[in-house]
């Protein structure tokens, strides 16, 4: 199965984590998001096998997840550029 591959790597990836400071907890949602949005980058391609699968609910359920991810990515690096203590280590 194609998409086996995808998320064993993916689940491999999480680990538990102890944060020191608020600027790598920061850090570590940014990269979490990251994964997350290659990840259904990845579905997305694996499910694409023709021009007319981008009509199908899952392909169109999954481009809004992309554009969530994207959201999620985007607001959480203006918090971290707008507030200074996290770039205080």
């Amino acid at each position: 199965d194609k998409l086996s591959k995808p998320l064993s790597d993916f689940s491999k990836r999480i680990v538990s984590a102890n944060f020191d400071n608020v600027s790598d907890l920061l850090e570590y949602a940014v990269d979490f998001e990251k994964k997350n949005l290659a990840l259904a980058i990845t579905i997305q391609g694996i499910l694409v096998n023709k021009i007319e699968d981008d009509d199908t609910i899952a392909y169109r359920v999954l481009s809004e997840l992309i554009e969530d991810e994207n959201k999620h990515i985007e607001s959480l690096e203006k918090f971290i550029k707008s507030n200074r203590f996290v770039s205080e280590k």
